[in-house]
């Protein structure tokens, strides 16, 4: 999956639980999000191993971490603790929205026996923090929800797999 942005037409959301912190809260006031953290981007994907020659896969898929993008809040520095302390995340939601009118979650990867594996922060080209973390996990589910003109969802399409 290439990186996805905030700011255009799209909302996004991290739902982070830990096993011993409990809930990073973040600052969002978002109906159905409110204290989650605010997320600016994200970037993930899968691969598997081939033979560039038969076109076969050779080998067991390979996972990247989850990499989320968002500025520096309230969540800042229980995000910093979690690897400090290799905090397991209990669970950790990313929500994807369309941003403007009736907002409804469309996207979400979820995460399960997972752990917050880096945490980097540096300043944009403009001055502003900008905090990137990485998830490693071991259990993910993806889901992506139709939605129609006037924003109804549909139906919906899932992916699951358990590395455990």
């Amino acid at each position: 999956m290439s990186l996805i942005k905030s700011g255009g037409s799209a909302d996004m959301y991290l739902d982070l639980t830990l096993k011993r912190a409990g809930k990073v809260k973040g600052e969002t006031v978002a109906a159905g999000h409110q204290n989650d953290i605010a997320v600016t981007g994200f970037n993930w994907g899968v691969g598997a191993a081939g033979d560039a020659v038969a076109g076969q896969s050779t080998g067991r898929r390979s996972y990247r971490q989850l990499t989320i993008t968002k500025g520096l809040d309230s969540a800042s520095t229980a995000l910093m603790s979690a690897v400090a302390t290799n905090d397991e995340v209990r669970s950790a939601k990313l929500s994807v929205r369309k941003a403007g009118g009736e907002q409804q979650d469309f996207f979400s990867i979820t995460l399960e026996k997972a752990r917050v594996a880096t945490y980097d922060i540096d300043v944009d080209h403009d001055g502003n923090p900008v905090e990137r973390i990485t998830l490693s996990f071991q259990k993910v589910a993806v889901e992506y929800r139709t939605q129609s003109a006037t924003g109804q969802l549909g139906g919906s399409c899932t992916f699951t797999d358990d590395l455990t």
